[in-house]
């Protein structure tokens, strides 16, 4: 079962010595990204099935600090993943890298999927819910996946078992349509100039009041922009709505 995990069979990608060679520069600016980024990172293999980087930032993984060791097989998920979790992982890994197959080569490593997912952290009795993300990183010559980056992080809402993609320079979405077993494309979101000014202020912690004096604009007019923010991202807070922006890349 977990030798598809990653990817279905008929997409392994196809790498030589020579592209293993250029491994160590790939690694090295995955390590300086994640020095400057609050998600931490690890990079998975698609030919071997190995972890070739995990942060050292503590969220990573299982929560604790890493060493070589960490750098295993797939066989991670399994232990820290609950089976239901860990179903629904097969399902959207599967589907998503049959998409991409269907994109053209170049416009590949330009999507990322994105999910909740319960994991169990090192030294907890339950599992922990989180926000997970992967992009391709590099592709073979044939165009299948070779290296996916992933990162680990606090998710913006409690709902599991729904995974969307994304493009970047791209205001359009897909989602994994659970019951059909396909990627459906779903409404393009995008936040107007006025929403986006509500969530950046909001975020520096000012309140209504503050937030409507710096923008010139009535308390109400404030309370309106917001609750449409809620309505269009799904959610229930501002804190909820930040994160969400920021993890969707809308701001």
């Amino acid at each position: 079962m977990l030798e598809n995990l990653l990817a279905p069979a008929f997409l392994r990608p196809k790498v030589t010595e020579e592209d293993y060679k250029k491994l160590p520069m790939i690694l090295q600016g995955v390590d300086a990204a994640a020095r400057l980024s609050y998600m931490p990172p690890y990079v998975v293999d698609l030919n071997t099935q190995q972890f070739l980087y995990v942060s050292e930032n503590p969220l990573a993984l299982t929560g604790g600090k890493h060493d070589d060791s960490d750098l295993g097989s797939c066989q991670f998920y399994a232990n820290h993943i609950p089976h239901e979790c860990l179903e629904f992982l097969m399902e959207v890994s599967q589907i998503s890298y049959q998409f991409l197959a269907a994109q053209p080569p170049e416009d590949r490593c330009l999507f990322t999927l994105s999910y909740n997912l319960n994991l169990r952290a090192t030294n907890a009795d339950q599992p922990a819910l989180i926000y997970h993300q992967c992009t391709p990183l590099a592709l073979d010559r044939e165009g299948n996946v070779w290296l996916s980056s992933r990162t680990f992080a606090l998710p913006h809402t409690d709902r599991i078992h729904e995974a969307y993609l994304r493009k970047a320079g791209s205001a359009q979405r897909w989602y994994y349509n659970r019951q059909l077993r396909c990627i459906e494309p779903c409404a393009p979101l995008a936040l107007d100039e006025k929403e986006v000014a509500v969530i950046r202020l909001a975020s520096r912690g000012l309140s209504v009041e503050d937030t409507a004096r710096l923008m010139h604009k009535s308390v109400d007019s404030v309370k309106k922009y917001r609750n449409s923010l809620y309505e269009k991202l799904g959610v229930s807070s501002m804190t909820e709505a930040i994160a969400y922006a920021q993890c969707h890349h809308l701001l």
